[in-house]
C-alpha cells in the first residue's frame, strides 16, 4: 500500500498523474507497485510550480503590465500571461517521471 502523504496533489500533480495513466501505463503501475507514485508526483508538481514562477517573472519582464487602473485591461493582461504560462508548461506536464 502506498504511503499516505500529508499534502495532496494539486492542479499540476493531477495533470501529470492523468498523463502518466493515459500515456505511460506501465511506468505509472511500476511507481504504484513500488509505493512511490505520490512522492514522485509531488516532486514533479513542485518542479512545475517552480518553473511556473520563473516563467511568470520572465514573461512579465518581456510584456510589462499596462499602467492603468482599468480592471478589464488588467484582467486581460493577467489572463494573457496565464495562458502563455500554461502553454509553456504543457511540455513539462507531458514529460514522463
Amino acid at each position: 500500500m502506498e504511503v499516505v502523504h500529508i499534502r495532496k496533489l494539486g492542479k499540476y500533480g493531477i495533470k501529470v498523474k492523468k498523463n502518466m495513466e493515459e500515456n505511460y501505463k506501465a511506468r505509472f503501475q511500476e511507481l504504484v507497485i513500488n509505493e512511490i507514485a505520490t512522492k514522485k508526483l509531488l516532486e514533479r508538481e513542485d518542479e512545475i510550480i517552480n518553473k511556473k514562477h520563473k516563467l511568470e517573472k520572465e514573461l512579465m519582464l518581456k510584456y510589462p503590465k499596462p499602467i492603468t487602473n482599468e480592471f478589464l485591461v488588467i484582467a486581460k493582461y493577467n489572463q494573457m500571461i496565464e495562458v502563455m504560462i500554461e502553454e509553456l508548461l504543457q511540455e513539462e506536464i507531458e514529460e514522463i517521471i
